[in-house]
């Protein structure tokens, strides 16, 4: 696993979730696993604009990656699993960049943009959970992804 990030705070010190990068943080993550903690996985606020490739949430309480207030970034190739949540929660005006990415068995939907949160989204695949079988993308108040160019 390689990580280096600056402005990251990792390990569930940061109100209960794994990897937390707020303010102005950046930096790259690479092969990281948050598992089990009590709110989201990957937690991004700020105008974070911080890489993450290749890395898996699973079994939080919240969400698998979650954003808000302006943050930004990238996520590729990730898996966001078994969530009590939302696979990727995008929220305010937050606009990552998300391509080839997989939810299955999230709690809520597998995708959720919400408020005025854009951002693209390319090569992305959810599966439904038991509980809400039909929800893999959902969209609430005027956010929308846009599609990679």
């Amino acid at each position: 696993t390689d990580v280096s990030a600056a402005g990251a705070v990792a390990g569930g010190t940061v109100g209960g979730s794994g990897f937390v990068f707020l303010g102005e943080a950046a930096g790259s993550v690479n092969g990281a696993i948050a598992r089990g903690n009590e709110r989201h996985g990957f937690s991004f606020g700020g105008s974070a604009a911080v890489q993450i490739a290749a890395s898996t949430s699973s079994a939080n309480d919240s969400s698998g990656f979650a954003w808000s207030e302006q943050a930004g970034g990238t996520v590729t190739g990730s898996t966001a699993e078994a969530n009590g949540g939302d696979g990727f929660q995008i929220g305010g005006s937050a606009a990552p960049d998300l391509a080839n990415n997989q939810a299955r068995n999230n709690a809520e939907g597998g995708f959720r943009w919400s408020e005025t949160a854009a951002g693209t989204a390319e090569g992305n695949g959810a599966r439904p959970s038991s509980r809400c079988p039909h929800l893999r993308i959902r969209t609430e108040g005027q956010g929308l992804p846009k599609p990679a160019a």
